[in-house]
């Protein structure tokens, strides 16, 4: 699996966040940003709470064949 990198959207609690920051020498090396209507929001998450957006990372084969 390729690693998650700053930048990238990922889901963590259900919800849609970015990668801000990966510090590798913390028990959860992922800060991750959201904006909600509210304010923003700021969490750390470890690699087993994140997942891939999938639609992002798998094909997905939608146009009508010719």
């Amino acid at each position: 699996m390729r690693t998650i990198r700053s930048g990238e959207e990922i889901i963590y609690r259900g919800k849609r966040w970015v990668v801000s920051r990966i510090e590798q020498n913390r028990p959860a090396p992922y800060r991750l940003l959201r904006t909600e209507s509210d304010g923003p929001r700021i969490a750390w998450a470890g690699v087993q709470e994140i997942a891939r957006i999938e639609t992002y990372v798998k094909p997905v084969y939608d146009t009508a064949a010719a």
